[in-house]
């Protein structure tokens, strides 16, 4: 019976589940992307305040451009092209664009 009684609530939660699921997605994703967008901010926003972090950028002649689009560029421009790691930046870049 016990068998029975799962198939039946099973059966039940996944039909309830598949339409509340793009709803449950797209909420999820809402939030993610607003948390990331200020967590970025942020994180640049304190870079300016470190010192390891500003002579890091002024070694690399990027230090008047403190953000995550120009960061991404500057490194890809040295990177060798068609690696897993260029195409990975590469696809952080499209969120830029």
């Amino acid at each position: 019976m016990l068998k029975e009684f799962k198939e039946v609530y099973f059966s039940t939660f996944q039909e309830i589940f598949k339409d509340d699921l793009k709803y449950f997605l797209e909420s999820l994703s809402l939030c993610l992307n607003s948390k990331t967008y200020y967590f970025d901010k942020l994180l640049w926003k304190e870079a300016e305040s470190s010192l390891v972090i500003k002579k890091h950028l002024q070694a690399l002649e990027i230090n008047n451009k403190l953000n995550t689009r120009d960061y991404l560029l500057y490194t890809t421009d040295l990177m060798r092209p068609y690696t897993e790691e260029y195409e990975y930046l590469q696809s952080c870049l499209r969120i830029y664009k």
